[in-house]
């Protein structure tokens, strides 16, 4: 694709649907579209000579794309882009007078394409016509006006003659239509020259120094156009004359001035919508504000809709307010809700929608607006109108920044209704933790009394084996309680310092019943920024978890006893106040000093083996050489276990405490064919 030195300005006549795929897709770098669905005022346009390109879809607007090439070759010699598919056919269209034919764009691959042939076929005719103009300019230096007056007729670009003195003795057919001034009349009357010209512009446009100049034409009636022309003097037998030849650059000043715009916005948007002082409700208005200013139009406004019927969550401007409801069959957001993409309407009454329901009950005649999803799921809609019909169709730096703020609205929505989902869930789970700290463990504690009551008076061998069972009964509901408590009141806030991986883990060891099972730290743990309480308990429930599911001794049903036994001394209780953050002291913090290096811990080296090392790229894991994971359960699933008094809740208690960190866990099988956990920070 050639590189042009500013946007192609093009005309893009098709139904209204086309218009809208391709307002969506057409990057407006690369061309600055004007839409157009009406055949007529299509042909208008292309009179004006404004456009470099005329795009034709197959099916404009009462019209056919055919019918309206031919048309366009009476009034224009245009490059013009026929738009088909097995009908009209290419040989049709080139017959008919079109420079290119395509297929009409569906995304943004296909419009990317469409737009690569028009910047193509724009650049060969600017080439040529530049080399025209200096032909123009090489004829200004010879002596023979009349020639030149001949080949200035056959230029787009506005070109006149004047006298040192002021006298205009030429001014061409285009400077007549940007002017609005003949050729005959400029003569008669040369100060209509200058009072054509923008006020503010006069001073540097009026001199007529050889140079270029850039300046504002506005006829009586007619649009301000912009020219940037470029003056010199020229020597002729008859004496010296001031020759201008300017060229029309008001699409490109206009990008100019809409990508300012544009910016602008977007900055508000980001001000506004990143205030953390401000609620949605705050902020809804005020962004509605934002794109009523760069939309020029009167009001904008977030709508519900449900039940049939629209309702104002939230406006900005005149015409609407919040808390308006409307039937939805009388209002255009019915016809938004339907488009995958933003519906705009540039002038209703001229696009055959005086008769529209929404028309009769707003009477805007201009709207633009996008449906809002929470949750994949309809929620209204985002709009902005008038009632005052717009000039020109809605561009695609608008619509883009008005599709930014469906998308803000849609996901500030969405946090809005998974936040209050949250909140309830927290809820239930709040009544859930009291009802299991209060109405569950006052009766196990009478229970646990009264057993240790009846322990100290019987002397009975028998009995107190089965109350020392009952203990072990007892103590594995304390222990289930804990966890469901821990599961229940988990916060996902955390207070993170920077806290030796090292130093946790060996406090965590210290609260677990391990026996005879081996803890070795790697190298290289290093600092890690973390609550130094939800680590410990991370680590507490992992190493539980090996030693209770260790089986590389010579007695792994001895090893899952000896634990058993232990619950009933006073370790059990250390395991009780682990989970309840109350024993051993947390590690202080740390400043990033050295690692303490390679530890190994033991109570006696025959049971379980459990490491702790570091992971690449940051991160560290915890493995065992135990008979690993089950395959076919989610081992973060709550109540998966494969011990006989596991409470089937510490592995979810683990996946919470990472994921409050913004970690990513993941299980697996370590080499010595246990299980092995990962953390990546």
């Amino acid at each position: 694709m050639l590189s042009l030195d500013r946007p192609a300005r093009v005309l893009y006549v098709d139904s209204y649907d086309g218009v809208d795929r391709a307002a969506a897709a057409f990057d407006p770098a690369d061309v600055d579209v004007t839409y157009e669905t009406d055949p007529d005022r299509a042909l208008d346009l292309v009179e004006t000579n404004r456009f470099e390109c005329a795009v034709l879809g197959p099916e404009p607007a009462g019209g056919s794309g055919i019918a309206m090439l031919v048309a366009t070759r009476e009034v224009s010699d245009v490059p013009v882009v026929l738009l088909g598919g097995e009908t009209p056919g290419p040989t049709t269209a080139f017959d008919a007078g079109a420079d290119e034919y395509a297929r009409p764009p569906t995304d943004e691959d296909t419009a990317a394409a469409l737009a690569a042939r028009i910047v193509n076929l724009v650049g060969r005719r600017r080439a040529e016509r530049t080399a025209t103009t200096e032909r123009a300019r090489s004829a200004a230096l010879v002596a023979d006006e009349g020639e030149f007056r001949d080949l200035a007729e056959r230029l787009d670009q506005v070109v006149w003659i004047r006298d040192p003195d002021g006298a205009f003795r030429y001014a061409n057919a285009a400077f007549e239509s940007t002017w609005g001034v003949s050729d005959e009349t400029l003569r008669d009357d040369p100060s209509l020259f200058e009072r054509r010209i923008h006020p503010a512009d006069r001073p540097d446009a009026a001199g007529f120094e050889a140079g270029v100049h850039e300046y504002r034409v506005q006829q009586a009636d007619g649009p301000v156009r912009w020219l940037r022309d470029h003056v010199r003097e020229v020597e002729t037998d008859e004496g010296c004359r001031v020759v201008g030849v300017a060229e029309d650059v008001t699409a490109r000043q206009r990008l100019s001035r809409d990508l300012e715009a544009n910016v602008e916005a977007l900055g508000r948007l980001y001000e506004i919508s990143s205030n953390p002082d401000l609620e949605f409700e705050e902020k809804a208005p005020r962004l509605l504000a934002v794109g009523c200013d760069l939309l020029d139009l009167s009001f904008g406004a977030l709508m519900r809709i449900e039940d049939g019927s629209q309702r104002v969550v939230a406006a900005h401007g005149t015409g609407v307010e919040a808390g308006l409801e409307t039937p939805l069959s009388r209002a255009y957001c019915r016809r938004t809700i339907d488009s995958d993409s933003l519906l705009g309407i540039r002038d209703a009454p001229a696009e055959g929608m005086a008769g529209d329901p929404a028309y009769d009950e707003w009477g805007f005649a201009c709207y633009l607006g996008g449906k809002v999803l929470v949750d994949d799921e309809l929620y209204g809609t985002v709009c902005f109108g008038s009632e005052e019909p717009r000039d020109e169709p809605f561009t695609a730096a608008e619509r883009s920044v008005v599709e930014l703020l469906v998308q803000w609205v849609s996901h500030e929505l969405t946090q809005r209704t998974v936040q209050e989902r949250l909140r309830r869930r927290n809820e239930r789970l709040d009544d859930f933790a009291s009802v299991v700290s209060h109405d569950l463990r006052n009766p196990l504690n009478v229970v646990s009394g009264r057993v240790e009551m009846a322990l100290d008076a019987s002397e009975d061998p028998a009995v107190v084996d089965h109350l020392e069972m009952a203990t072990g009964g007892i103590e594995r509901m304390e222990d289930l309680i804990a966890d469901l408590l821990a599961l229940a009141r988990h916060d996902t806030s955390i207070e993170p310092t920077s806290v030796a991986i090292a130093d946790v883990a060996r406090g965590a060891w210290q609260t677990v019943p391990t026996g005879d099972a081996t803890l070795t730290l790697r190298d290289g743990l290093g600092q890690v920024q973390a609550d130094p309480p939800r680590l410990r308990q991370l680590f507490e429930n992992l190493f539980r978890n090996a030693v209770e599911h260790g089986s590389t001794g010579p007695d792994p049903q001895a090893r899952r006893d000896a634990v058993e036994r232990s619950s009933t001394s006073p370790a059990s209780q250390a395991r009780q106040d682990a989970i309840n953050h109350a024993s051993p002291p947390d590690p202080e913090p740390t400043d990033g000093g050295n690692d303490p290096g390679p530890t190994t811990l033991t109570d006696g080296g025959s049971g379980p083996r459990v490491v702790v090392g570091p992971l690449d790229g940051g991160g560290f894991y915890v493995e065992d050489d135990g008979p690993g994971l089950p395959r076919e359960e989610s081992v973060f699933a709550s109540g998966v276990t494969t011990a006989a008094d596991g409470t089937g809740l510490g592995l979810a208690i683990v996946k919470q405490v990472a994921e409050a960190h913004g970690w990513s866990v993941r299980a697996g099988e370590a080499p010595t064919g246990g299980a092995r956990f990962e953390f990546a920070f």
